[in-house]
């Protein structure tokens, strides 16, 4: 039984949703006169296809992935030497759980000399304390290679609901030695110009300490064996792709590759992205953003109010909580050509009853003979926050054809679950037998069904309590069509209540295709957002099928406003992710591409889609980032 195919029947505590064919936001009165199929949608920015009448709703969150509760393990490669204890020691818990695991798998065999207190024979360690925290500490003494697996369950003794397995190795070196490198400073992509120096460097830890090969296109530099790379004198023939192989007896590793551009001449620095001014409500995060084009490639230095501000020398300045000062900020680019300056970003920061947030969720899918059903899910939080939300789902299927969708599916229902239970929160199949619904359809915006005898789902609840939440959406009788599922925040939005924080999908993306993935701010103040489209990063959580090489679009309507294509391992970029809950991405040089923007209140939609002929299992995120 494959891995989504058995997650998609199993709506279990952790579980990944089934895999989705096309995602389209949509939340209006009425679309464009012109009929939109779903295979045309797929071939153009979401913006173009709804154009500027329709306001943006966004997606369901993937429990396990994006959020909500997740096995969060804190080193999945362990280096150790023999007769040195483990240092740190290896932790694992649940995140953003509703409760914390009733119990933990952990299959395979620890190094000798580690421990796991209350790990029993069977491989289970029952959680019997408040605070679920379990260390895996002690000091080896036998050197080689150990792997184990471990698994969160939702019960006691591996029973209820599971985790994504998480794989954990143990490299144990002989005394004195540490085992094979670690790259900790991936080298950086260079523009440079004819006659000019460009510069490569890797950061790694060693022992044994190692040795380098620097390559160009795969193929060896001769003499190019130290961590720095210097190319003086450059020509064109230069430009090209750069690797590193570090090496030491325990194996060798390569670093990500870095790409040398040789411009016929040197040009100052012209900024193609200016920092945009913001307004925040006090105690929220705020992004700057810009970009220089230049060669060689200008550095960066951001100021407040004409003082530099201290570390702040990426393209990105990510402020938080009191370091998110009002005032008027601007960055330089420099270069050995010349040095200018952005135009003033103000930031204003106010108290807000209103502050930005996301307000609503949507996805249009078609349901086939193959894909029989599809889930959204969402998250009500943040973790650690009680009360209700009120919210309404709705699977439109009928009432689509208003709408210029065409193939409609005839019949939709849904079911919605509250992890961790299996069982359901909610049903309905045919709107009209819950009363009241239109009122409620009119106060969210929601566009009306074409009569109370459709045969379109939906359910209104209120209250619904804090927690993590997946509708599964499927045709009566093993129908098939298009049809659009929907979470709509129904309250008044308060500061102190829960709130939708984040919202994620999962699907196969053929080469070709895309995955577009819609969210609405609304508020008087901007909120920072983490989008993700995640592919290597899911092979990491035992994800199989994972799109090697995703790259991600984002727009506001038809504009585009931002892109990525691997996203570098950038600071902010990490601190980002811890802040948001978001499962970590280990590796600085994977392809998963990833946006940290702050957005004023509108409608916004993210398209991820492979690079050249990539293809396979994604997800595409966007977490509120307080």
């Amino acid at each position: 039984m494959n891995f989504i195919a058995a997650l998609s029947r199993r709506l279990a505590w952790l579980n990944l949703p089934g895999a989705l064919l096309l995602a389209l936001l949509q939340r209006t009165p009425a679309l464009p006169a012109a009929t939109i199929t779903i295979e045309g949608a797929l071939a153009a920015p979401l913006g173009v296809v709804v154009r500027s009448a329709i306001v943006a709703a966004s997606l369901g969150a993937v429990h396990s992935l994006a959020g909500a509760t997740q096995l969060i393990v804190s080193a999945t490669s362990v280096n150790a030497t023999v007769g040195t204890a483990i240092n740190p020691p290896v932790l694992f818990f649940t995140k953003n759980a509703p409760s914390i695991a009733g119990s933990y798998t952990v299959r395979g065999a620890l190094p000798p000399g580690l421990s796991l207190p209350g790990l029993n024979v069977n491989g289970v360690l029952n959680v019997f304390s408040t605070t679920d925290q379990e260390t895996i500490s002690g000091t080896p003494t036998t050197a080689g290679t150990y792997a184990i697996t471990i698994q969160a369950w939702e019960l006691s003794n591996a029973n209820g609901g599971f985790s994504v397995p998480v794989n954990v190795t143990f490299t144990i070196s002989a005394s004195g030695a540490s085992g094979q490198p670690k790259i900790t400073a991936q080298p950086s992509n260079i523009v440079s110009a004819v006659g000019e120096t460009a510069t490569f460097s890797v950061g790694v830890t060693a022992n044994p300490a190692a040795t380098y090969q620097w390559k160009k296109n795969g193929f060896n530099i001769p003499g190019a064996t130290s961590a720095t790379l210097s190319l003086p004198n450059l020509t064109q023939a230069d430009a090209g792709n750069y690797t590193v192989d570090v090496t030491n007896s325990f194996g060798t590793v390569t670093s990500a590759a870095a790409t040398l551009a040789v411009n016929t001449t040197s040009s100052a620095p012209v900024f193609t992205l200016q920092p945009a001014s913001q307004t925040i409500a006090t105690g929220a995060t705020v992004v700057f953003a810009a970009a220089a084009n230049g060669a060689p490639t200008p550095a960066y230095q951001w100021y407040r109010s004409g003082t530099p501000i201290i570390g702040a020398t990426d393209a990105t300045l990510m402020l938080t909580g009191a370091n998110a000062i009002a005032g008027n900020y601007t960055v330089t680019a420099t270069n050995n050509q010349n040095s200018i300056t952005s135009s003033v970003a103000k930031l204003a920061v106010v108290s807000s009853t209103n502050p930005g947030h996301l307000s609503n969720l949507s996805v249009l899918t078609k349901l086939t003979a193959t894909d029989t059903s599809f889930t959204v899910a969402t998250v009500i939080g943040p973790p650690g926050i009680a009360g209700n939300k009120p919210l309404l789902v709705r699977a439109a299927g009928p009432s689509l054809g208003q709408l210029g969708v065409q193939n409609a599916l005839l019949d939709p229902k849904l079911a919605m679950f509250q992890s961790p239970s299996t069982s359901t929160f909610a049903t309905n199949d045919n709107w009209g037998t819950e009363s009241g619904l239109a009122t409620v359809f009119a106060r969210v915006g929601a566009f009306p069904f074409t009569s109370t005898s459709s045969l379109d789902a939906a359910h209104y609840s209120d209250p619904t309590p804090a927690g993590s939440y997946s509708v599964l959406v499927s045709g009566a009788a093993g129908q098939t069509g298009a049809v659009i599922a929907e979470i709509y925040d129904a309250g008044v939005f308060t500061t102190t209540a829960p709130r939708l924080v984040n919202v994620s999908v999962l699907k196969t993306i053929a080469a070709g295709d895309s995955l577009t993935a819609g969210f609405t701010v609304a508020g008087d103040t901007a909120v920072t957002v983490l989008v993700r489209a995640v592919g290597p990063g899911l092979a990491a959580l035992g994800v199989g099928g994972a799109m090697p090489d995703p790259k991600l679009d984002l727009y506001s309507g038809s504009t585009a406003i931002a892109a990525n294509d691997n996203w570098g391992g950038a600071p902010a970029l990490t601190a980002a992710m811890n802040a948001a809950g978001a499962f970590a991405i280990a590796d600085t040089a994977s392809k998963d591409a990833l946006l940290l923007v702050t957005l004023p209140a509108g409608s916004y939609s993210a398209i991820a889609s492979g690079v050249g002929p990539s293809s396979g299992l994604a997800i595409v995120e966007v977490y509120e980032v307080r």
